[in-house]
């Protein structure tokens, strides 16, 4: 296995999508899951949709550098926002469309509950290579948000979660 590098943190990214659309939640129609996409494609968004947004985040160098001509190990530091949403259409109420996004919130922290190390497995003992943990470091919402500035248009409710990831590159 290759060590790994800031390329990580788009694996991150594909894993956060793979693990969130291997079991959407329910649509408020009660019907098959709701959309998960790797990122807010405007033109593929439907009225509930979980969507992979921005990463950011910032690396040091570790405490213990390699020798010369190695490539010195850094700890990485960084989020990848998670954006729940609900256009609702059908709904005739703000509490309602707030419940749907608040629904769409639990299901993402039901698998990173069962997947804290990104693992593939669903044991807390599994984990991504170079991970060393992921959490919800912080969460908006739910509540209206206008992201028509950002091309995905107005939404009844949204919310988004920060996933704190911690890593060791080389």
């Amino acid at each position: 296995m290759s060590e790994p590098t800031t390329s990580i943190r788009v694996t991150v990214k594909q894993r956060l999508y793979d693990l969130i659309a291997a079991s959407p939640p329910e649509r408020l129609d009660g019907s098959a899951g709701v959309q998960v996409l790797y990122g807010p494609n405007v033109r593929e968004l439907e009225n509930e949709s979980i969507w992979i947004g921005a990463i950011e985040g910032r690396s040091e160098p570790a405490v213990i550098a390699g020798g010369p001509g190695t490539r010195i190990r850094r700890n990485d530091s960084f989020v990848v926002d998670i954006w729940c949403g609900v256009r609702a259409p059908l709904l005739d109420d703000q509490q309602a469309a707030d419940n749907q996004c608040a629904a769409l919130v639990a299901a993402v922290e039901d698998v990173l509950a069962a997947n804290p190390g990104l693992g593939q497995t669903g044991v807390n003992t599994d984990k991504l290579d170079g991970v060393l943990s992921a959490w919800i470091e912080d969460f908006n919402g739910p509540s209206p948000a206008d992201l028509t500035e950002s091309g995905l248009g107005a939404w009844h409710s949204a919310a988004v979660l920060r996933i704190r990831v911690n890593t060791r590159l080389i």
